[in-house]
């Protein structure tokens, strides 16, 4: 599994210096990054800046509205920047509230189309997709409306969590269908901060090795919000990772 970072974890550092937070990145040591837009720079600069720094696109998350209304644009920047993986972070109520498998429909559209130019595309999770939904989860019924070929899982695992779920055994269940994660952790699900890798409660010894048997490619450090100033945060779970053996 290779490492990378959630550029909105740097938001406020990103749009104010993208470029020197991306070379901070690069010489800490990370060598990919996920993007969350490019803050306020064509996709063409953004990758020159990437390339700068040392850095390639692990993905970008892109909104729902934006896949489906734009697509085109999407996947030339996804090609500019050099991202395989095209995400969706987040789906709004309304595409879900009549059924979790009409969402399905809608996401399995974008991910054929995706699978058309040889990218991939992916779901991120929150709690809200955990739950219940007839005897089962949202999640589960919305992943049974997809095919595995063209949409994949980006699971979240400290939402996992806190949607009740064993992070460990979610990884587990979706097996080769989970591309990626975000490792994310933390001390209370009511808290906004989050926890750097390793300070918090996720029992990530258990999650590694469920990654590892999945083959999970990249694994994405995020946190909504920071304990500390974002880089250093960053760079704590960065040598966290590295310790438990992760060196790409």
């Amino acid at each position: 599994m290779k490492i990378s970072v959630q550029l909105y974890t740097l938001r406020d550092v990103m749009n104010a210096d993208p470029a020197g937070t991306l070379q901070a990145l690069g010489k800490m040591g990370y060598k990919y990054v996920e993007l969350a837009g490019t803050a306020g720079k064509s996709p063409k600069e953004f990758a020159s800046m990437l390339k700068d720094a040392g850095l390639k696109a692990s993905g970008m998350h892109v909104g729902l509205e934006a896949c489906e209304k734009n697509l085109d644009a999407v996947l030339a920047e996804a090609e500019a920047v050099g991202s395989k993986y095209i995400i969706v972070p987040w789906i709004p109520e309304s595409a879900y509230k009549d059924g979790w498998d009409k969402a399905g429909v809608r996401l399995q559209a974008i991910g054929e189309k995706v699978s058309k130019v040889k990218r991939v595309f992916g779901y991120h999770n929150h709690t809200f997709e955990f739950q219940d939904a007839g005897g089962r989860t949202g999640y589960d019924a919305l992943f049974e409306a997809m095919c595995p070929d063209h949409v994949k899982n980006e699971i979240d695992i400290w939402w996992a969590h806190c949607g009740s779920q064993d992070p460990a055994k979610l990884v587990a269940k979706y097996g080769e269908r989970v591309d990626l994660v975000h490792l994310k952790d933390g001390k209370d699900c009511e808290d906004s901060t989050q926890t750097e890798a390793g300070n918090g409660v996720i029992k990530w010894d258990e999650v590694l090795k469920a990654c590892d048997k999945a083959k999970v490619e990249y694994g994405v450090v995020e946190l909504d919000n920071c304990p500390r100033p974002p880089l250093e945060s960053v760079k704590i779970c960065l040598d966290y990772f590295r310790s438990k053996g992760y060196k790409d």
